[in-house]
């Protein structure tokens, strides 16, 4: 690893050793373990910018095996869990240098993640620990990052750059939103995570604005129109997903819940009227999936009383049914958009007169279009060549 030939030699030499380490961490002697994290960590910030243009796939390969040293230390003592203050010099060097700060710590927070196995005590244990000593701070520099990027006060040289750093900064908020605050090892079989569980001390998420900083940098990114920009737009769709599932005790007061319900159900209105980034049929995707996490999230009483309720559902009304009339583009994405309107059933059965105006009158041609679309599918299995 210190005298790479080739970029190859470098990842497989990273990989191997962070599989040996992993079956074989008991044998490790204290003096290496504190040895190799200083020299990975020299060797990525004197190295790193050098090799990150030409071979990203060795510096992440050196990256997952700092990150698993740190993992398999942290129980070990503080001195192995200051990995915040080892991280800080990197975000205050070169552009390179903020983007290998940036993939440490999106790296750490996936691998801290508790997985099953015969150390699921233990990781459970260093997981619960990182959540608690430094998944906070990480999260805060990447929000930080995120809210300066939005407002022009950070910008890395070019369009392309601002890109690739802003996809970063996405994907460690995403990372730690996602992560397993109750050490429960929820089932990844499915994309669908319950409640965001997460801590009380996470003050920053009940700051106004937050919810609306991801619609803000959604429709920047996407209005751009380049691949890299819509995948942008999909990160902050994603963020925003885990946001709306955020458990409802973490809100001291209705008054905040309810606010970030609106901003919700306006953000996605205005996806949907502009059609912003809705090209991608990945961010097609993941606003099916955010419409159908906001309308999962909260009760109906709710959904009904707050004043956007009306022209939010008429413009789902409508993306729905153009939609379905789009059956074989979106097969796997449909389905979220037909549990929203199976959920608006409630209120016509339990409000009867005092349901919304037209709610019914839209369920019942969401009803027919579904029909329809089915009777095409099985007419196009039946007449493939049609």
């Amino acid at each position: 690893i210190a005298n790479p030939k080739q970029a190859t030699t470098l990842l497989f030499a990273a990989n191997g050793l962070t599989k040996l380490l992993t079956n074989h961490w008991v044998s490790v002697a204290d003096t290496q373990k504190d040895e190799m994290k200083t020299f990975l960590l020299n060797l990525l910030y004197t190295n790193g910018p050098e090799l990150l243009p030409a071979a990203k796939y060795s510096v992440s390969a050196i990256v997952r095996l700092y990150c698993r040293l740190v993992k398999l230390c942290w129980l070990e003592g503080p001195k192995h869990q200051n990995v915040t203050d080892h991280v800080s010099k990197f975000l205050q060097g070169s552009q390179h240098h903020f983007s290998i700060g940036f993939e440490i710590y999106s790296e750490l927070t996936a691998d801290m993640q508790p997985t099953q196995g015969p150390s699921l005590t233990r990781y459970r244990r260093t997981a619960l620990s990182f959540r608690d000593n430094s998944l906070p701070h990480i999260f805060q520099v990447g929000m930080q990052m995120l809210q300066r990027m939005n407002s022009k006060q950070l910008s890395f040289g070019s369009p392309d750059a601002d890109g690739l750093m802003l996809k970063q900064v996405l994907k460690l908020i995403y990372t730690a939103l996602n992560f397993d605050f109750m050490g429960t090892i929820p089932d990844d079989t499915t994309e669908e995570q319950g409640t965001v569980m997460v801590p009380n001390s996470w003050n920053m998420l009940r700051e106004e604005g937050v919810t609306q900083l991801f619609f803000d940098v959604y429709h920047t990114a996407c209005s751009r129109g380049r691949e890299g920009d819509l995948q942008c737009g999909r990160w902050c769709l994603q963020c925003l997903v885990l946001l709306a599932a955020i458990r409802r005790s973490f809100f001291q007061r209705d008054e905040d819940r309810l606010q970030l319900l609106q901003t919700m159900m306006i953000g996605t209105t205005s996806i949907l009227s502009s059609q912003t980034g809705l090209q991608s049929l990945d961010n097609v995707h993941e606003v099916c999936r955010l419409l159908g996490r906001v309308n999962g999230a909260n009760q109906l009483p709710d959904l009904i009383s707050n004043s956007a309720f009306k022209s939010w559902v008429d413009v789902v009304f409508k993306f729905t049914k153009d939609s379905l009339l789009h059956w074989h583009k979106l097969p796997n994405s449909i389905h979220y958009l037909l549990g929203f309107w199976v959920a608006m059933l409630q209120p016509l059965v339990n409000l009867k007169e005092q349901a919304p105006a037209g709610l019914e009158q839209q369920v019942q041609q969401i009803t027919l279009a579904f029909i329809e679309t089915r009777l095409f599918v099985a007419e196009a299995c039946a007449n493939p060549s049609s």
